[in-house]
């Protein structure tokens, strides 16, 4: 059911709360209960793929490649963010860290951004954005 890129395993590929376990596969989220593993909802929620998921505040935030994204526990989409360029780095940095107050993000061209819990840019170190 999951289409788009190739699916990169990672320790955030995947989640589970209570009694879910989330799953990033292609371009997808999948979501599935525990223990039936009765599929419970699906969502596109990037182009190419999804590479992380992680827990915020009562909701999930997404690394895809092109968009970081914040849905719900149902799977809804509340808002998407994207850069100048694809989130995926050359280095060994993170492309996205959660910090108590917001979401730090570098993409492929090296420019990090910085946003809040609503999908807002707070700054980026590249003035061009």
């Amino acid at each position: 059911m999951g289409e788009g890129g190739g699916i990169i395993l990672s320790q955030h590929s995947c989640l589970i709360t209570e009694n879910k376990i989330l799953i990033c596969c292609g371009d997808s989220v999948f979501c599935l209960s525990l223990p039936s593993l009765k599929l419970l909802w699906n969502q596109k929620l990037d182009d190419i793929t999804c590479f992380q998921i992680f827990k915020c505040e009562d909701d999930f935030l997404i690394h895809g490649e092109i968009d970081i994204t914040r849905i719900d526990t149902e799977g809804k989409i509340k808002w998407k963010f994207s850069g100048k360029d694809i989130f995926v780095s050359l280095t060994n940095e993170n492309e996205i860290s959660i910090v108590p107050d917001g979401v730090l993000l570098i993409d492929f061209g090296q420019t990090k951004y910085k946003i809040d819990f609503d999908g807002k840019l707070v700054w980026t170190n590249n003035s061009n954005k």
